[in-house]
Formats: C-alpha cells, structure tokens, sequence
C-alpha cells in the first residue's frame, strides 16, 4: 500500500526474550549458549512478515544483541518481525590474533547466524509464534554483524578458497556451520543489510547472489568504505567495504542499493548521532 515497510504503522510492540537457539565453543574452550530476542507489531492482522535477522557490532570482541533493539524496533513498528542475536566473539587473549584468528571469529559468528535463521524457520514450522514468513527472510547488522552478514550471504562453496581459509570453514562445521543440530531447516535468505559492512573480498559476490542494501560513512577510519587495510580487528587486513561492494554488485547485475554519508569520518555515526537512534511513542510488551 506503499505505507507498511516503508513508515511506522504500529505504536505498540510485542516481544519475546532470551529465545536459546544454539550453542558452540569459543577459543578459550568455553561453551556459550547463544539467544535471540524477537519483536512483532501488536495486533496485526498480518500472520505472516518478511523477518529481518539482525547482529550487533563490535569488531568481534565486545558487544551484546540488546544493543540493536532500537533497530528491531524500526523495523518492527513498521510491519517486519525483527530478531536481535547473540553470536561468539573471541575470548582467548592468551593467542595473538593473526589472519588466521579472524578467519575463524567470523567463521564462528557466520555459524551461529545461521544457526539463527534456521531457529527462526524450525518455530514458524512448529507454531509459527512471531508471524514469520519463511520465504521473507533477511539477514543484516551493524560493523561487525555487517560484516558476519555479508560472509554469510556472499561466500560459498563456489568461490576460489586459499588452503587455510578452507582449513578453518571445515574445522567449523562447513558453510552451514556447527552450531545447531536442526539442519533439515534451510539457511536459505532473500537479501542482506550491510550497515557498515565489508567483505574479505568482494569477487566473492556473484551473478547468482541475494540482493544487497548499504549504508556507509565515505571517511570511515574502523571498516573502510573501498577497498582497505583495516587494523580494527586486531591485525592488518585488506577488505572490501560497502562502497567496493557496491561496485562489484553493479557490474555482476545483482539488485543492490548503497547509500554513501559524505564527508563524515564517523563509524556508524548515521545510527549513534542522527534521528535514527531516536524512538518515537512505541510500547514494547516484554
């Protein structure tokens, strides 16, 4: 109707907490059980949403999903059902992080993303509690959940893999990863929101890959917004960020949308200084 998806259409809001989906182990040898927190507009007469799956930042080492609720709540009051994950970070200080470590951290958050989805799609097959539409669902998430999202949809078993980035892939349970047993659910997606995202490399993205939508700061100093040597997780690492991205999605002829913050130099800074952080007159029923 051109109003629902694109404005708040709904004041009050439902919820569901601590949701268990998963658990795996860290690096330190530690098992962490993983949780969700799922929100849907209250009194819908809608049974069935697109789901917009979401992950905090954090640059793999700090951060919680409570973090981004302000976002489920957009996305939510305007008719989506929106989930907020937990997913593992890297908890061993013991080693020092390498190329190799961040292989695997994201390897492990990319796991328990998938994890996620197939949560979402094992409770709409049960008694579909949040009103999901499981050929509607979109993965996303800011910095570091951007950068998990974008593994997530754009690497695969068709890409040319160096030996130890393989190597880690397989020690994690393989593309669909290790993290839940449920895997007669699919991790299947319908496109990725990359708020300040990147991707170790941006030929990774295909003909045949799920639209993509970016926002990202042109002078961004944490993820770069071409193609960079970032140190922001720990060591130097050349990635392509949303602006790169963006030019591979244009030439490969995948639908996507990039939307640029001009001269700013801040990280997500759209989110944390602009009206987007801002909630207006909605109630959550936890």
């Amino acid at each position: 109707d051109g109003v629902r998806y694109r404005t708040r259409v709904f004041t009050e809001l439902d919820s569901a907490k601590n949701i268990l989906y998963g658990s795996n182990q860290q690096q330190a040898g530690n098992t962490k059980q993983l949780f969700m927190d799922v929100y849907w507009p209250k009194n819908d007469t809608f049974s069935q949403r697109p789901v917009v799956v979401l992950a905090h930042g954090g640059s793999f080492l700090v951060g919680e999903r409570g973090e981004i609720k302000g976002l489920c709540y957009e996305f939510a009051s305007r008719g989506f059902t929106a989930v907020t994950i937990d997913y593992r970070l890297f908890n061993d200080f013991s080693q020092n992080i390498d190329s190799v470590m961040i292989y695997d951290v994201v390897t492990e958050a990319v796991s328990d993303m998938k994890a996620a989805v197939r949560k979402v799609r094992e409770d709409a097959h049960n008694s579909n509690p949040y009103g999901v539409d499981t050929n509607l669902i979109f993965i996303g998430g800011v910095s570091a959940g951007a950068i998990t999202a974008d593994h997530y949809a754009y690497l695969d078993s068709t890409d040319n893999l160096n030996f130890t980035l393989d190597s880690v892939i397989q020690s994690n349970g393989g593309f669909e990863g290790n993290t839940s047993s449920n895997d007669q659910f699919s991790t299947e997606v319908k496109g990725v929101l990359n708020y300040s995202g990147a991707l170790r490399h941006d030929y990774w993205i295909q003909a045949d890959n799920v639209p993509l939508f970016s926002v990202h700061e042109d002078q961004d100093p944490v993820v770069p917004y071409g193609k960079q040597i970032t140190t922001s997780l720990g060591t130097p690492i050349e990635v392509s960020g949303s602006g790169a991205l963006h030019l591979v999605a244009e030439e490969v002829g995948i639908m996507n949308r990039l939307i640029t913050i001009e001269n700013s130099n801040g990280h997500v800074k759209y989110f944390l200084d602009g009206p987007n952080t801002e909630i207006y007159g909605l109630v959550i029923d936890s």
